[in-house]
């Protein structure tokens, strides 16, 4: 393999792209994030965009500040937008020309022309790397594995492999606010009040953006690090879309070292189990769907007390 100068970013992470249909996919899209994420690596979904701005100078941007192309397939050849001759998916790979590209095609008998004809193309190229996979578990295994192996081989020695795969950060207890709190002190009491209760497991404060559940939640922990003898742990959700990713967002605020080849989850409940500890996780609204996560660690940790900031119930 030729020498490849090393990539440097302001943030030493590696972006990768990840181009597929957005409907048909969403669930490998989701196992594409996870796996990325995993890796301590910036995934680039198109969804994830403003919207008002036009798509293809929005992609064709994204794809300019990623460094690793990854491309997945099933059935649909996708959108062919007015006045492209080509969908947005083949002009992706197109753009994504002088970048290691990682291909993966999900086994299909009902697959479109077009798409037959752009993956008969892309098997051709002798440098990319293209695989068959039958499921969202599999394809995620692919994908951190040969992303990996991606970084070893292609960017051996950069700042930025290293930076890649560094074990978890001690965890993130609280932020420190950057004012004192105002008002707010009959909310502040009852929340207090009902943390403090046996029976009382989980308190939700709802309502609003920018009304200040954040800055409340943390005047909340603040009170209350005294009572929890294991102490108090705080998780922002509020970069986090995909729910997937809330298991191993609050492994990380915990501090805990991955455990390969054991579910996140099983290590939350096992770390979690035997400790008096609050959990304030902040900005659920936006994956409500990963609401049975919490409820398996409050079961599985008789005295953990979680406190959530959410727009929704």
């Amino acid at each position: 393999m030729s020498p490849v100068t090393p990539i440097r970013t302001p943030d030493h992470r590696l972006r990768v792209f990840v181009s597929s249909t957005l409907e048909e996919l969403a669930i490998e899209r989701a196992a594409a994030h996870t796996a990325i994420t995993k890796l301590r690596l910036a995934p680039i979904l198109f969804e994830l965009g403003a919207r008002p701005h036009p798509p293809r100078d929005l992609y064709k941007a994204y794809l300019e500040q990623s460094h690793i192309f990854v491309g997945i397939y099933w059935e649909r050849y996708g959108w062919v937008a007015p006045g492209m001759e080509i969908s947005g998916l083949e002009d992706e790979f197109e753009l994504s020309a002088g970048k290691p590209k990682l291909i993966y095609v999900k086994s299909s008998t009902e697959r479109e022309d077009r798409l037959e004809g752009l993956l008969e193309r892309i098997r051709s190229e002798e440098s990319v790397s293209y695989k068959k996979f039958s499921s969202a578990s599999e394809l995620r295994k692919l994908i951190e594995n040969d992303v990996a192996l991606l970084l070893a081989e292609r960017f051996e020695g950069s700042d930025d492999a290293a930076a890649a795969l560094a074990p978890i950060p001690s965890p993130v207890h609280w932020p420190v606010p950057s004012s004192s709190i105002i008002g707010r002190f009959s909310e502040m009491e009852s929340a207090t009040e009902l943390l403090l209760r046996d029976e009382v497991r989980l308190v939700t404060l709802t309502g609003a953006g920018g009304i200040g559940k954040s800055r409340l939640a943390l005047e909340i922990v603040d009170r209350l690090r005294a009572k929890f003898q294991d102490d108090v742990f705080f998780s922002a959700l509020s970069s986090i879309t995909d729910w997937h990713l809330v298991e191993w967002t609050i492994a990380r605020s915990l501090g805990l070292p991955e455990a390969k080849g054991r579910p996140i989850l099983d290590q939350l409940r096992e770390h979690l189990a035997p400790r008096n500890s609050l959990l304030c996780i902040d900005n659920f609204e936006q994956v409500l769907a990963a609401a049975p996560v919490v409820a398996e660690l409050l079961a599985a940790a008789p005295r953990l007390k979680v406190l959530v900031t959410s727009r929704a119930v």
